[in-house]
């Protein structure tokens, strides 16, 4: 259920965000946005990387708070209301005992794989194999360019492998790196953020267009507040 309660959260954050920005974010950025969630708004840290393996079913929440934080952020009045509303099954068909007939199919099948099982894996392997190599090649690839992402060859003689990263339209499109004025529009018609900060590897106060991780430091960054505006921008 923590999984399930995990994926509701990654689904609103996703519908808040598109109906914000008029763009899709993918499961990563839902997971860093949740994660500044929960610690801004529901004083409960929790990383992003945590979310995505409760997300994949790797582990479960560990933490009571972690919960009714989410079920909170989901508009359920507790957790048992939450297994209440997705707790119910629907009405499966008996499974049908196999007959004799079918049961000494089955057995014929189970010793011709395991007679052939080398003739019959070599095939798959070849599959893919050859699947693997043709995602591989195709695999678009974009670098950090001063204040943008630029789609680029995968080329390790001219970029490092900390350089490239697996290529996202969103990024490309929608994230820049900008020189904040007291005049820029840091927040919508509805007050949200249009703006996220974070610091570079030489500890300067940097500013960025859309959510997501710094460019240099790999470090999430966070939302624009009154605060950071008075205090580093409009001095």
């Amino acid at each position: 259920m923590h999984q399930k309660l995990v994926k509701q959260a990654f689904e609103e954050i996703k519908k808040i965000e598109e109906k914000k920005l008029g763009v899709i974010i993918s499961d990563t950025q839902a997971s860093e946005l949740l994660s500044i969630t929960l610690k801004e708004d529901y004083k409960t840290p929790l990383s992003d990387r945590t979310l995505r393996d409760i997300f994949n079913g790797l582990i479960d929440i560990k933490k009571s708070k972690v919960v009714v934080s989410l079920c909170e952020f989901l508009n359920y009045k507790s957790y048992e209301e939450f297994k209440t509303k997705n707790s119910i099954l629907p009405n499966l068909p008996e499974i049908e005992k196999p007959t004799k007939p079918t049961l000494n199919l089955i057995e014929k099948t189970q010793t011709f794989i395991q007679r052939n099982k080398v003739a019959i894996i070599i095939p798959f392997i070849l599959l893919f194999t050859g699947i693997a190599f043709y995602a591989s090649t195709k695999q678009r690839w974009m670098v950090w360019n001063e204040n943008h992402y630029e789609e680029v060859s995968f080329n390790t003689k001219k970029y490092s492998l900390e350089q490239l990263k697996l290529y996202k339209e969103d990024r490309i499109k929608y994230f820049k790196k900008i020189e904040g004025t007291c005049e820029y529009p840091f927040f919508n018609k509805a007050g949200k953020p249009t703006i996220w900060y974070g610091r570079n590897r030489s500890g300067d106060l940097e500013l960025f267009t859309s959510v997501g991780l710094h460019p240099e430091t790999g470090k999430t960054l966070k939302h624009i507040t009154p605060y950071m505006i008075k205090k580093y921008i409009c001095k």
